[in-house]
């Protein structure tokens, strides 16, 4: 990474004498970038463990190698870099203490420099009172704007992407679950590509009030998700995400795809309330698998009260078919899969076979994981399913548990054998279904298996609208309990 022309930049010899020092320049950075107390003390704390991790390989090599600290500010990020010229770091060495890291900080990353050595990225967003000094605006006055003049929906023009990222903010504050929307040259770029179909409702003077975009997800076959979805709180009610939603659903109409795909917050319905009448087909609940604190407050929205009693949301995935088999016609479950959830499956034109009843996981297998810092949460794809890969994947859960990850989820695609042999082994260490998703977001069917840790699912709270997934949320929550997590 080449870090901005303004940056700070410290060089110290790999001795701890130097530390406390160094740490206090990186918190006087933080707070005269306008990040709030909370938020340095986590990052000093973070920045500490890397510093001193890099201060022991240093010394373990060349002990009159110097370490350098680089720390800037870029988008509403606070990045601090800590050159490693000393023995590598690897996250498989080092596991434990970078679980540890990732769980504090909404980035981490070695990047390795050749002959150069390692760079350790760690960073943090600045948080809202510095976006606020930023902007030069405060959120109580703007809340008492005034908006005058006619919505015009229609698509982005080029340079409202600052605005669009000002909107986001202005609801959900710094913690949107994607925050693609809080780097307008990101948005701006995907756009042009491409990439995303951007959709606003823009006032006569430009300030954009409204969004929904069409993100693109694979080209073989085209897959696209509506999504990034929000609207002005402050602006009275015309029905605005309706309007905005119509005319992205026309360019789904437009557009060739196999299928497009939809996940909805279950702390109300009122989207998938909406969206039903396009008739998406309901095929997975991911129970518990978001942070409370990425999602924005319903008193916010003016939508009523959050539920006190709920740790964590929950997300229901949907697809919309766009071809009459987008999964092919066909696809082989364990029986005790199919016959309880075959109601999913026919609104897809699928049918289900039962596989052999006593086929067996092959022996070896393997699986990548893709961790979800800011919610906790861990998926892991078991592309190739072996027993000694779930055996793996069951020891790392239980190693996140004790570093504060609250949800995993194990996703596997369905035409590969002992699935049956899978879901008997996952049940007996609490792993709960899920239901079906396009594997890798392709045309391969795939199923979702899941687990939480130690925190509060307020299920009576969970809100879902079609009869499809009232059933489904039933049959989750009968499948969480029999196996024992309670």
């Amino acid at each position: 990474m080449n870090p901005p022309s303004q940056t700070t930049r410290v060089e110290l010899p790999p001795d701890h004498s130097f530390l406390g020092p160094t740490l206090d320049l990186i918190d006087g950075f933080a707070s005269r970038a306008g990040m709030q107390s909370e938020q340095r003390h986590t990052l000093r704390e973070a920045s500490e463990i890397a510093i001193d991790l890099v201060m022991s390989t240093s010394r373990q090599g060349d002990p009159d190698q110097r370490v350098a600290v680089d720390v800037f500010e870029a988008n509403g990020n606070l990045t601090v870099e800590v050159l490693n010229r000393g023995v590598p770091i690897f996250v498989t060495t080092q596991s434990k203490l970078f679980n540890d890291l990732a769980r504090r900080l909404d980035k981490l990353s070695i990047e390795n420099l050749g002959r150069q050595g390692q760079t350790l990225v760690l960073g943090m967003r600045l948080g809202e009172e510095a976006l606020k000094k930023r902007l030069d605006v405060s959120v109580k006055k703007d809340a008492s704007a005034q908006f005058t003049g006619e919505v015009e929906i229609r698509p982005i023009q080029p340079g409202e992407e600052d605005s669009l990222s000002q909107l986001f903010y202005f609801v959900y504050g710094y913690n949107y679950i994607n925050d693609l929307v809080y780097y307008p040259e990101k948005l701006r770029k995907k756009i042009e590509s491409g990439e995303l179909i951007s959709i606003v409702g823009a006032l006569p003077d430009g300030k954009v009030v409204g969004h929904v975009g069409l993100l693109k997800w694979g080209d073989d076959p085209a897959v696209y998700e509506p999504c990034l979805g929000v609207t002005d709180p402050r602006l009275k009610s015309r029905g605005l995400f309706s309007q905005i939603f119509q005319k992205t659903m026309e360019r789904v109409d437009e557009t060739p795809m196999q299928f497009c795909f939809f996940d909805f917050v279950t702390n109300h319905d009122f989207s998938q309330r909406f969206v039903a009448r396009y008739n998406p087909c309901d095929l997975a609940i991911f129970v518990g698998c978001q942070s409370k604190a990425t999602q924005a407050k319903l008193e916010r929205l003016g939508l009523g009260i959050d539920p006190p009693e709920m740790d964590r949301y929950s997300l229901l995935f949907s697809v919309l078919p766009k071809a009459k088999h987008p999964f092919g016609e066909e696809v082989v479950l364990p029986a005790g899969i199919g016959e309880m959830l075959d109601f999913l499956l026919k609104p897809l034109n699928l049918k289900w076979r039962p596989a052999p009843r006593f086929e067996l996981l092959p022996l070896e297998g393997d699986y990548q994981t893709q961790f979800q810092a800011s919610q906790n949460a861990v998926v892991f794809d078991l592309f190739q399913p072996g027993r000694k890969a779930v055996d793996k994947i069951l020891r790392d859960w239980y190693q996140l548990i004790r570093s504060g990850y609250q949800y995993a989820a194990i996703e596997v695609p369905l035409d590969m054998p002992g699935i049956g042999n899978l879901y008997d082994i996952l049940a007996g260490e609490g792993f709960f279904i899920s239901g079906f998703i396009p594997y890798h977001y392709g045309s391969r069917l795939g199923f979702r298996f899941q687990t939480i840790g130690p925190t509060k699912v307020a299920w009576d709270d969970i809100k879902v609208y079609t009869e499809d997934a009232k059933k489904l949320l039933a049959l989750i929550r009968q499948n969480y309990e029999r196996n024992g997590i309670l």
